[in-house]
Formats: C-alpha cells, structure tokens, sequence
C-alpha cells in the first residue's frame, strides 16, 4: 500500500506526458492560426478599401482634366452616417475654408452664394460605404486641422494639381491605413499605418 501510494505521488510529479503536451501545443497551433487568420483578412479588407480610393482618385483627377471643372470627393463622417460621393463644378474653384464655412453658417439662406458644386456620377454612381467593419477616422488638409465628424473635402483641380490631404481608413480595433494624395502628381500613397500631414512632412 504504501508502494502504490509512493509510485502515485512520483507520477503526480512527473507532469505531462509527450502525447499531453503535443495536445495542448496543437490547440494552441491552431488559435494562433486562427487569429491570425482574422488579422490578416481585416489588413486585406482596409488595404482593399483604401486601393478602392486610390482608383477612385485616379479617375476624378482624369475627369478634372477632361472637363476643366474642380471635382472633390466628399467624406461623411459622422458616426452611423458614413458615406463618400463626388462632386464637381466648372472651372477652378477654390477650398472653402473654416472661418468662411463660419461665416456662411450665420447667413440667412437668401443671402448666401449659390451652390456652385453639384452631385457628379460620372466616378461614383451614388453615396457609397466603407466595406462592414470598416471606418473613416479622419481626413486633414493643409487648410484646417484633421476633421473626424461632419464632411470633409478633397479637392482635384483642373490642371490635374490635388490638395494635399490625408485619410485614414480604420477597423476602430488595431489596424489604420493612411492615403497620402500628392498635390503634385496627383496620386494616392498608401502607408498601412496611422500617419498625417505633419508627420509626412517631418520625414
């Protein structure tokens, strides 16, 4: 009796078998593939979104050029809102900036300018969204400080010049991609991280 129990203790004491420990090994193989799996499909769904708008800009900055109209594409970002269109106008217009978006806010709708930009479906048929799971977090240009709710604009102009402007794509968990467009060239950098203006500069 007291041979069993000391055999007994000894096999307490010697821990996991090898077989235990290739279970326990492979199940832990298997939620680390799993989360993986999850991580880089969600890096695949921002960087399909984010080449979306790379596209899409290529397309309005060749309409701009065509038809010699200032085209901008328009961001919503409000919470439960969020949505992209385009809109353009003949010729060159300039950004409205903050002070004067103020400034029109407190006039009566009588006094304030026509409209000049109107909806264009030429690019973007209707309002669109962001894939599911999917978020705009913030668009920044050198006019005003990054905007995160309300509507933003990016402006591509007739002699084929863009603003300089960045938006940020997000799942709102870890991932944030960043399109930088080059006022220059017209053309969208795509950084898959979180990156702005400032920061852009400094490199």
């Amino acid at each position: 009796m007291l041979t069993l129990t000391w055999v007994q203790v000894r096999a307490n004491k010697s821990g996991f078998t090898l077989i235990e420990m290739m279970v326990v090994l492979a199940i832990m193989g298997a939620i680390i593939a799993m989360g993986l799996s999850r991580v880089r499909k969600r890096d695949n769904d921002i960087k399909k979104g984010a080449r979306k708008f790379y596209v899409n800009g290529k397309e309005i900055r060749n309409q701009a050029r065509l038809k010699n109209s200032t085209y901008r594409l328009m961001i919503r970002l409000d919470e439960g809102q969020q949505a992209f269109w385009v809109e353009s106008a003949q010729g060159f217009q300039g950004h409205i900036s903050a002070k004067e978006q103020e400034k029109l806010k407190d006039l009566k709708e009588e006094d304030k300018p026509p409209e000049v930009f109107e909806k264009d479906t030429k690019v973007i048929k209707k309002d669109s969204k962001l894939p599911d799971g999917l978020f705009f977090k913030s668009v920044e240009n050198l006019e005003q400080d990054p905007i995160t709710v309300g509507t933003a604009a990016i402006y591509f102009f007739p002699n084929g010049f863009v603003e300089t402007s960045a938006l940020q794509i997000t799942d709102r968990k870890r991932v944030t991609w960043t399109l930088i467009y080059q006022p220059l060239t017209g053309q969208a950098d795509i950084i898959p991280e979180e990156r702005s203006l400032r920061d852009t500069k400094r490199d």
